[in-house]
């Protein structure tokens, strides 16, 4: 699937198809935490997010912002986790995907102060600057 991906992305960028190319780093983005590579999905979805924010695309954004906290959880940056998650349920509150922001409600809950694992020293989320000034800059 990586292969074909890249090879989408390759296309996506050669005839200026922003769209294709914001959905195909996303798709990267999700094989490459799903196989252990948390940088490089970071990376992808970064890419993806600016895209999507380009275009408008808030409810794509929700959706990356989503999934780009589980990499950054998995490399030990919680703040910047909770902050992604906290404008996805931004996002999401906004176009009344209830399921999606009750969901993430307990992600951040799990990422706040007494975290099981450890991985937080209790994110106060509201106190975090925007996700992307945090995440978008390499």
């Amino acid at each position: 699937a990586r292969i074909q991906c890249e090879t989408a992305l390759s296309m996506h960028r050669r005839y200026h198809d922003r769209e294709g190319e914001a959905y195909t780093l996303d798709n990267l983005g999700f094989i490459a935490h799903r196989t252990g590579n948390h940088t490089q999905a970071v990376d992808y979805y970064r890419q993806s997010l600016a895209l999507h924010r380009q275009r408008g695309n808030s409810y794509e954004m929700a959706a990356i912002l989503d999934r780009i906290g589980h990499p950054l959880i998995a490399l030990g940056r919680p703040e910047q986790a909770g902050a992604a998650w906290q404008e996805a349920l931004d996002l999401y509150q906004a176009q009344d995907r209830t399921t999606d922001a009750v969901r993430l409600r307990h992600q951040l809950r799990a990422v706040g102060p007494g975290a099981a694992d450890g991985l937080a020293e209790g994110i106060d989320v509201g106190a975090v600057p925007e996700v992307h000034d945090l995440i978008t800059d390499p």
